[in-house]
């Protein structure tokens, strides 16, 4: 999302009017960022119901769960991400200061 990699606070005010000029909203973004994992899991629980084998090495050496499992723990890791990023820049804006600006890049916490 341009968002994301946003660091002009005027380009940044601009994109988010415009995303919610369009009706693009949060929950629209999560729904559409989740949709692999979310298809991922509809498949899972289909050849569960067709007593499919689920730890079946498939022609990359993996598994169903096992890629289920790596995508939900990163897109886990992502929403760790971007909480923490919301919450620091949140603090920043508060108090205004660039101090979570400087953590966040000096922590490695860029999008």
């Amino acid at each position: 999302m341009p968002y994301d990699i946003c660091e002009d606070e005027a380009a940044l005010d601009y994109i988010e009017g415009e995303m919610a000029r369009r009706g693009v909203t949060q929950e629209l973004i999560d729904e559409t960022r989740a949709s692999t994992e979310l298809q991922m899991l509809k498949d899972l629980k289909q050849m569960a119901a067709e007593s499919r084998d689920l730890e079946a090495y498939d022609h990359q050496g993996a598994t169903p769960v096992r890629g289920v499992i790596i995508l939900w723990l990163v897109a886990y890791l992502l929403f760790l991400k971007h909480s923490v990023q919301t919450y620091m820049l949140t603090c920043a804006s508060c108090c205004r200061s660039k101090t979570a600006n400087r953590y966040l890049k000096d922590n490695h916490f860029k999008s």
